[in-house]
This record gives C-alpha cells, sequence and structure tokens, in this order.
C-alpha cells in the first residue's frame, strides 16, 4: 500500500502463525480480503489475506531501548527447522550485572510454540506498531 507517494512497509501473519512482510497487490471488494506478495521470503510468494491480520512492519529497538513487562513484541525465533518471527508478551527484564546485555522473558502467543516461555535480548526483539492502518492503505 502506499499513503501519497509515499511507500508503507507493511507485515502480515501468514497461515503458518509467522509474521512476515507483504505488500499488498489488491483488495476484493466483495470478499473484503487484500491479494499480498511476500517479500524476502522463499517459499511463499502471494497470497489472500484477511486486512485484520495486516499491519505496519515492526520496528527495532534504539540502543539503549528495550521492551517492557506487559508489552507486546515480534520476537524472533531461531530454530534447527526454522528462524521466523512470532508475536510475544514480555513477561519481566533481567539485567545483566556485568554491563552486557538485558534480556526479556517472553512468552510466545503466535506460532508452533504458543505459551513457551524463553530468554532473549533486545536484538531479537522488534516493537510492535499497534497504530491501525487506514483504509487507503488497504487498497
Amino acid at each position: 500500500g502506499t499513503v501519497g507517494a509515499r511507500k508503507v512497509i507493511l507485515e502480515g501473519l501468514a497461515h503458518d502463525d509467522a509474521w512476515y512482510d507483504i505488500e499488498i497487490k489488491s483488495l476484493d471488494a466483495a470478499s473484503g480480503l487484500c491479494f499480498v506478495q511476500y517479500q524476502n521470503c522463499s517459499q511463499m510468494t502471494s497470497a489472500w489475506m484477511e486486512p485484520r491480520k495486516i499491519r505496519y512492519r515492526s520496528e527495532m529497538y534504539q540502543v539503549g531501548e528495550g521492551p517492557s513487562a506487559g508489552g507486546r513484541v515480534l520476537a524472533y525465533q531461531r530454530r534447527k527447522k526454522h528462524d521466523l518471527y512470532y508475536d510475544a508478551d514480555v513477561l519481566s527484564e533481567r539485567e545483566d550485572t556485568n554491563g552486557g546485555e538485558s534480556q526479556f522473558l517472553i512468552q510466545y502467543v503466535h506460532g508452533p510454540e504458543v505459551g513457551r516461555k524463553e530468554w532473549l535480548q533486545a536484538k531479537d526483539l522488534l516493537r510492535v506498531n499497534e497504530e491501525r492502518l487506514p483504509n487507503e492503505v488497504l487498497r
């Protein structure tokens, strides 16, 4: 989607419950579904998606920033079979007493490990953009 001449970077929740960068190609007025093309993804190329599963792209935390307990983040999950992004709730923070990076206890709310808790560093967490998408972006 675009707003004015500015290209809007979006992410969509795919059938595997992971978030991917997407570009909206068209909107089917009858069904209300958006036809999207996945970006930076080798396996999926395009699909129909409900607008409620589309949001602005999550952003990296700036140096010295991090999530707050009770917040929602997009967590980078590294596994033997995949490296994907899933929504998670931040439960608590653990400061590193040796001057290293703080760690955050997160609990996954999407994906194959819903409910699993894991300690991750801020570099593996993205700030979810909760701003509502205007209708012109979904066209």
